[in-house]
């Protein structure tokens, strides 16, 4: 699905990149000070034109600390740890392998390659994987659709026809830009950040299929967010939450980085879902066995590993949201379905009300439906 936007050109777009580039504030992960000057601002715009640029020869150096980031493949990498299922060097070869082999391929044919052939995913979910990027424009259009409902319930006006309501917009760990290009029409700023250099470099991808020309894209660490204090006015996080390293700091972290007024949304599995099988492996009812079994009963039924992946029950989200410094001028926090989630057959009758948004909001059933869902407006 594409979303239609008017012709511009090479130099037009350059100039929305630049711009975007010249409106964010980026500091130094490593020491959090300020990454600044027109020498960076080069450095970290991918440009339009050399978009299959592999390298840049030379890193950037912090000037406060010292520590050096490269640009691998289009994309600048601003982390300070390495990819979370495997190492930098394995990881930064084989997307200068995608690189080649991808050329000339269209952005479906080059996810249901990578999905086949590169990727951990289980054998049982592989499609579903496949699906979940090749949509991820709908998806992401029906999480702004949810962004504003849950929005309106919290008394902020409709958004207006062609405003850019969402101002300077994060989407963290944003994965192939789904996100992104359904919001592309509503933020003047779009940011997407992802910890893994492969979903980036898929997300830079699916940008140019859609004529994206002004977000800007990074490989980073939600626990260390190499933004400044206040830098934006939405951070949405869809699908995210449970494979950061540390829940917690990263919760703390976008919240340091949200502007007063902002509004920070996203979503979250949860652990003691009932209806629907645990998204990452296809198993059902493994949320309520104790963590420390999981992982070997994951390599048991579903034979894939079990690194990164920590679902939230309701108690623990509304904990860590809970402790957040100021604390949320407004909070909602409710049950949700998965939308297009997958129903087992016993459970296929009652479809229409089990998949219904006024269902898994209901008190005691929010505890076990699919999915929460939390929108926090920061105080001013």
């Amino acid at each position: 699905m594409s979303i239609q936007v008017e012709p511009m050109t090479l130099e037009q777009a350059e100039s929305l990149k630049d711009a975007a580039l010249a409106s964010l504030r980026f500091t130094c992960p490593s020491c959090g000070e300020r990454l600044d000057g027109e020498v960076f601002r080069r450095k970290a715009s991918p440009g339009i034109i050399h978009f299959w640029n592999e390298e840049r020869e030379d890193p950037f150096a912090c000037g406060a600390c010292g520590a050096e980031y490269r640009w691998h493949s289009g994309v600048f990498d601003l982390r300070t740890e390495a990819a979370p299922y495997q190492d930098a060097e394995t990881e930064r070869a084989y997307v200068a392998e995608l690189v080649d082999w991808s050329r000339g391929m269209m952005f479906p044919d080059v996810v249901s390659s990578y999905i086949h052939t590169h990727s951990r995913t289980p054998v049982a979910i592989k499609q579903s994987a496949i699906d979940n990027r090749t949509h991820s424009v709908p998806r992401g259009q029906n999480f702004l659709a949810l962004f504003d409902k849950d929005s309106t319930e919290l008394g902020f006006p409709a958004p207006a026809p062609g405003a850019k309501d969402l101002g300077a917009l994060l989407d963290l760990g944003c994965g192939v830009c789904g996100q992104l290009i359904a919001a592309r029409l509503r933020a003047e700023t779009l940011v997407g950040i992802d910890a893994s250099l492969t979903e980036v470099f898929l997300g830079r991808r699916h940008l140019m299929d859609h004529y994206v020309p002004n977000a800007v894209l990074a490989a980073a660490n939600g626990e260390r967010l190499p933004f400044a204090d206040g830098s934006f006015d939405t951070v949405m996080m869809r699908d995210v939450v449970e494979h950061l390293a540390d829940q917690r700091a990263s919760l703390k972290e976008i919240w340091r980085i949200l502007k007063p007024g902002g509004r920070f949304y996203l979503n979250s599995p949860n652990r003691y879902m009932i209806w629907t099988p645990e998204p990452h492996t296809g198993l059902y009812l493994m949320g309520f066995m104790p963590r420390s079994k999981m992982k070997a009963h994951v390599a048991r039924k579903a034979h894939t590993g079990y690194d990164r992946c920590r679902l939230l029950g309701k108690g623990e989200l509304r904990s860590m949201l809970s402790a957040l410094r100021p604390r949320p001028a407004r909070k909602l926090l409710i049950g949700s379905p998965i939308p297009g989630g997958h129903l087992d057959a016993e459970y296929k009758r009652w479809e229409g009300t089990l998949q219904s948004d006024w269902f898994c909001r209901l008190p005691l059933v929010d505890w076990i439906a699919p999915e929460h869902r939390a929108l926090l407006v920061k105080p001013l």
